[in-house]
Parts: C-alpha cells; structure tokens; sequence
C-alpha cells in the first residue's frame, strides 16, 4: 500500500508519508484525526482517522517467529510493519500527473456552473448598459440608438458606446473568472454552487496569470465552434480546450 496524502489547510496535499511519519506529525499537531487524507485503494478524501484504519488493517503486527518466546509483562509490544520502504510510492514533481484520487467534474456539471454565472454576468450586463446608455444619451453623442444618421453618415456617438460597453463586458467577465478562480475559493459562484473549482494538474490552487490564460483560451474554445468546450464530455480528464491551453483541471470539492 502507498504513502498516506493528507490535504493542508489550504486544501493542498502534502505527501505522500509513511505511517511513522503521520503519527509525528499527529504528535506535534501539524494535522488531525479529521483531516482529509488518501491512501491508495480510495475513491475520494476521506477522514484521517479512516485512512490509519485502513493502513493499520492492511498492516497486521507481526506474528512472533516460533520458537521466540512472547514478551514480559512491561516489554515493548512487537510494532505493526510499516509502509514498505521498497512499493512505488506516488511522486507528484516525479510524474508531472494529476493524482489519481481527483474526481473530475463532467461536462454538464460544469455546463450547469457556466449557466447560473452566465445569469450573475447577464443581470450585471443589463444594468451596466442601461447606466452606458443613459450618461451617452443625456451626453447627446448617441442621437438615435443606430449606427447611421438620417443623412447616410455613421452614427460615431453610437459607435462609440458599443464600443466601449463590449470591451467593458469583456474586461467585467475577464476579471470575474480571472480573480475568482485563482483566489483561495478557486471558483466562480457558479462554480461553488455546484461543489466544483479549477486547479492545476496537480490539484492545486492556479495563479491570476494561468487564470487569465483559461479565461481567453475560452475564445479558441469558442471559434472551433464550440468543440473546444464540448471536449470537456470526452476526454480523459474531462478538460474543454481551454483547459488543456492552460494545463488545469475542473474537479469535484
């Protein structure tokens, strides 16, 4: 059986230990029996206290050799083995993959998070427009709300309000994503709201760079006719292009 990972509170893991080791830092509480912690053989976070229990069954104490005789009272009980030293413990930097443990979220998981932020983005959009709309026309640069006036020339009033409203909305929807996946929640409230969050491949929390990378690469996304996002659905870490652009994962808190 492998080491034991055990997630920080900064929902980072930290491991793999060996049993000896856990108990240290038991012992100097660096964590606690309910801290999450996995073992190979689970499916998911799971108390430590389970994980030890598990260990420990699949580690039975030693049976004396025969001919040996039992302990005296007051002696040492015979130790329950340990970790083998020799099994092909987990290396996070060693094999640059995502751990085996990371559920990841489906394609209409996430669709549904896309869904409840695009609402938050809309209800925002309509009045940001409307308070747009309102400074340009008592302003007087928009005239009638089209691209040309009644003479045939273009309407630069006009223009120039959707201009600045479409690079606004991007610049709103950029920092929306950018800022809260890359923030310590490391999701959008669409994205807490159904228990999902974005990290890197390794199941940690990205930066606002990486962030900001995803955020756009949803353009790319986008222009394959939205392939890019369906890809989420059929490839092997349910990531959507974007995902793969910026080497992150959507997964299950």
């Amino acid at each position: 059986m492998n080491g034991i990972t055990i997630l920080d509170q900064a929902r980072t893991p930290m491991g793999p230990f060996s049993r000896a080791e856990v108990e240290e830092k038991l012992r100097r509480g660096e964590v606690s029996l309910s801290s999450l912690a996995y073992v190979e053989g689970l499916t998911q976070w799971t108390p430590l206290r389970e994980v030890l229990a598990k260990v420990d069954g699949a580690n039975p104490p030693v049976p004396a050799p025969v001919g040996v005789p039992a302990p005296t009272a007051g002696a040492m009980p015979t130790p329950a083995v340990s970790l083998s030293t020799t099994s092909p413990i987990y290396s996070y930097a060693a094999t640059m993959q995502p751990p085996s443990h990371l559920v990841y979220a489906g394609f209409w998981l996430r669709f549904a998070a896309v869904f409840l932020d695009g609402l938050i983005l809309t209800v925002f959009g309509f009045f940001f427009g409307a308070a747009i709309g309102f400074v340009f026309g008592m302003s007087g640069m928009i005239g009638r709300a089209r691209i040309t006036n009644d003479d045939g020339t273009l309407n630069v009033g006009f223009i120039v309000m959707e201009l600045i409203v479409i690079g606004a909305m991007i610049l709103v929807r950029w920092l929306y994503f950018a800022l809260q996946e890359s923030s310590a929640a490391q999701a959008t409230l669409g994205k807490r709201a159904l228990g999902i969050r974005v990290t890197d491949l390794e199941g940690r929390r990205i930066s606002f760079l990486r962030a900001t990378g995803r955020f756009f690469g949803k353009y790319i996304s986008a222009l394959t006719l939205c392939i890019g996002f369906m890809m989420a659905g059929f490839t092997e870490r349910k990531q959507a292009l974007h995902d793969m652009i910026a080497s992150t994962l959507v997964v299950r808190n």
